[in-house]
């Protein structure tokens, strides 16, 4: 069950439902526009890593997409990459301590990271922020600690019964990296988790 905490809308969710918070620096450049998903990046000062935005509506309810994305033990069905996560707390009713593994092509080793999010839902939009809390469990020595990763999903209820459904993130994957490979999984992934979480909601019996 979703715990719901109703609050005045916040400065963050005042601002259009296709935009993320003002900040100075590169613009968004569209890469991707396909099967109703939107692909953004912009670059970020002093990293070859770009920051990275999709844009998808879909005919749900926002409680619906809100389900799936705190289904924090099955992010492996929608979320392209990871083949492993749990909860590992629930410091309040809002904030939750989730453990991801994500796979990575040969050579690249596989990332893992601790995650906290925090999720403010009020009757018409609901914002999910995440962001990455480093050391937090012993290493590991199979795999990478991703030690930068923050963002949000955001969705918002539109007058015909469905939503929007936005994301950003920031991550820094640590280690090496291919630069190919960030150039093609900077776009490539983003769209293949949105369609997939589409799909799984889509396919998801009404109530």
């Amino acid at each position: 069950m979703i715990h719901r905490t109703y609050i005045f809308i916040p400065l963050l969710m005042l601002l259009s439902s296709i935009s993320i918070p003002a900040q100075a620096g590169p613009e968004w450049v569209l890469q991707s526009e396909k099967d109703g998903i939107r692909i953004f990046t912009r670059d970020v000062e002093g990293t070859r890593y770009k920051n990275v935005r999709g844009i998808a509506d879909i005919q749900a309810p926002k409680d619906q997409v809100l389900r799936v994305l705190t289904d924090f033990d099955n992010f492996h069905l929608w979320n392209e990459h990871i083949t492993e996560s749990h909860k590992i707390s629930s410091p309040d009713d809002t904030t939750h301590l989730v453990y991801t593994m994500e796979d990575a092509p040969w050579p690249v080793q596989d990332r893992y990271h601790v995650s906290r999010y925090t999720i403010s839902d009020s009757e018409l939009e609901c914002l999910i922020n995440f962001e990455s809390i480093p050391d937090f469990l012993e290493k590991r020595s199979d795999a990478i600690e991703m030690k930068r990763q923050k963002g949000f999903w955001r969705i918002t209820s539109n007058e015909n019964g469905g939503c929007r459904v936005e994301f950003f993130m920031d991550r820094n994957p640590g280690g090496y990296v291919p630069a190919w490979l960030v150039n093609y999984m900077i776009v490539e992934t983003p769209f293949k988790t949105l369609h997939k979480l589409l799909e799984l909601i889509r396919n998801q019996p009404r109530p």
